[in-house]
């Protein structure tokens, strides 16, 4: 049996129910496979994303969100570390994989400078080069589960955000703070970027960071 397909089981914990990412793993000679994963994915949503004692933004309509999933790796199985054939035991090797998030949302802004309703247009891109190290073993004859338990690698992060709004940019200080903390509980290394986006135009941040890779897959084989 030198095909699976799978399910990302880690994924819709994290980001939600709309994370549905399928993968394809094909086994080749010598302890060694390539695998394929596509989906759909987005932000999370949420009734509000931040507040204070006396400024809070509060969402009043979740216009459209989603996003887009790829990845893509090659994996040596280890033969002295696995006492059965492949695809069972651990392996190391190369991956990329690129992710897409979009939301419109429509909110309720109150701080002390401002009060009213505006749009956002927040949209997150980033791409992942790196090395993993999982570990895959069978349930049965067809199932198994493939855990990649350790993915560091070099990302390239871009974070933009337009407004729709007669805010002006000394107004903008509180909700620019509260997106960069939403979307930084999702993608860490956003948490280092802080750009304000503006009426009319694309306010874009991009930072290149360390990012990561850690997934549980349910596999069947054939």
């Amino acid at each position: 049996m030198k095909n699976s397909i799978r399910v990302n089981l880690s994924n819709p914990f994290v980001f939600g129910r709309k994370a549905i990412i399928l993968g394809y793993e094909r086994q080749l000679a010598n302890n060694k496979s390539f695998s394929i994963n596509i989906g759909g994915m987005s932000l999370p949503r949420l009734k509000y994303i931040g507040n204070s004692t006396q400024d809070s933004v509060i969402l009043l309509q979740n216009n459209s969100d989603g996003g887009f999933h790829f990845s893509t790796d090659f994996r040596f199985y280890l033969k002295k570390e696995n006492k059965f054939a492949q695809p069972h035991g651990l392996y190391i090797g190369p991956y990329v994989l690129y992710n897409r998030m979009r939301k419109t949302n429509t909110w309720d802004y109150t701080t002390t400078a401002f009060t009213g309703d505006f749009t956002t247009d927040l949209s997150t891109k980033m791409l992942v080069i790196g090395g993993q190290m999982g570990y895959q073993f069978p349930i049965g004859k067809h199932f198994s589960v493939d855990m990649v338990m350790f993915g560091p690698g070099l990302g390239f992060y871009k974070y933009n955000v337009d407004l729709n709004t007669t805010m002006k940019k000394e107004q903008q200080t509180f909700l620019f703070k509260t997106l960069n903390d939403f979307v930084g509980q999702y993608v860490p290394a956003y948490r280092k970027l802080y750009n304000e986006g503006a009426i009319n135009f694309t306010g874009e941040s991009k930072k290149i960071s360390w990012g990561y890779r850690y997934i549980i897959h349910l596999c069947y084989r054939f």
